[in-house]
């Protein structure tokens, strides 16, 4: 058996129903859905839960907003399958997404595996925005975990031996799912990717904002330079160095980088960009890990 767990906090009501109909419905009907709802001050949210009939899908409510890295873990605590699958509340899985999954884990004898997105936008009628594939072999991850995570957070499908062996998630900010791989790898577990789209993930207009997703970038960079002692690396020493100076002075170097790479994308001043552009160090490192991802597909 699959336990799916997701946690829900302000998603449109259209958008959670589509994610938990995905996984209602999929070909592989083994399985249990756990949904934690990490805002007690929704009412909204509660009542479309509440509203649920799949005798397969297990409520719980969080009395106070506890993010989710703490609200996935109680999905965990509440979770009794063999294995584990993850889903955003406002992503769709396509509907053999866990059946070509699990099949493929097994066959491959993985422990740990996602698969290839195709990303949406917002709108209602979750047009597409473009693909994205990442590294189905063992050799491909090694050779792109160093850049990121190389299986993305919402196509999880694992035994549940590595959630319980790594103890679930770390308060690890912004960086979650790749303290939770780099750990993995370290524990010595399989892992890889489907070569398959497998779920519609949703590109949000308001998302992150630039320096928190720079902050996010150099904590990702931090982790990734320190993955053969990843066990050791603490939250205390996470938070020390995104708030030193030199983080500090890093996240405004790419803060001007991104104004500068949207000022050319919009035809401002092309040239004087195009120049800026070309000896900008991120420039160079973006390009170099989008090859070395590319050529290990």
């Amino acid at each position: 058996m699959i336990s799916v767990i997701m946690s829900a906090y302000n998603e449109k009501e259209s958008e959670l129903r589509k994610s938990i109909d995905s996984i209602i419905n999929q070909t592989y009907r083994d399985l249990e859905i756990i949904i934690v709802d990490d805002n007690p001050n929704n009412t909204e949210l509660k009542k479309i839960l509440d509203s649920l009939t799949d005798e397969r899908i297990k409520l719980a409510y969080n009395e106070k907003n506890l993010g989710l890295v703490n609200s996935l873990n109680r999905a965990l605590k509440i979770a009794t399958g063999e294995y584990i699958a993850r889903m955003d509340a406002d992503d769709i899985s396509f509907p053999d997404r866990l059946e070509k999954q699990i099949t493929y884990l097994q066959e491959k004898n993985l422990d740990l595996i996602g698969g290839w997105l195709v990303l949406i936008d917002d709108s209602e009628e979750d047009r597409e925005i473009r693909k994205y594939e990442f590294p189905s072999s063992t050799e491909g991850i090694n050779a792109t975990i160093r850049f990121g995570s190389p299986i993305p957070h919402p196509t999880w499908l694992g035994k549940r031996e590595v959630f319980d062996t790594l103890k679930g998630y770390r308060n690890v900010r912004y960086c979650e799912d790749y303290d939770f791989v780099l750990r993995a790898v370290y524990h010595a577990f399989k892992l890889g990717n489907i070569p398959d789209y497998v779920l519609r993930y949703r590109i949000r207009s308001t998302s992150i904002t630039n320096s928190n997703r720079n902050k996010q970038l150099l904590l990702s960079r931090y982790i990734g330079k320190n993955r053969n002692r990843i066990d050791d690396v603490t939250e205390e020493e996470l938070n020390k160095y995104i708030n030193s100076d030199k983080a500090v002075a890093e996240v405004k170097y790419l803060d001007r980088y991104d104004k500068i790479r949207a000022d050319y994308s919009q035809g401002k001043n092309k040239l004087k960009n195009a120049m800026i552009l070309a000896t900008n160090k991120y420039f160079w490192i973006r390009r170099y890990e989008m090859f070395m991802t590319k050529i290990h597909k």
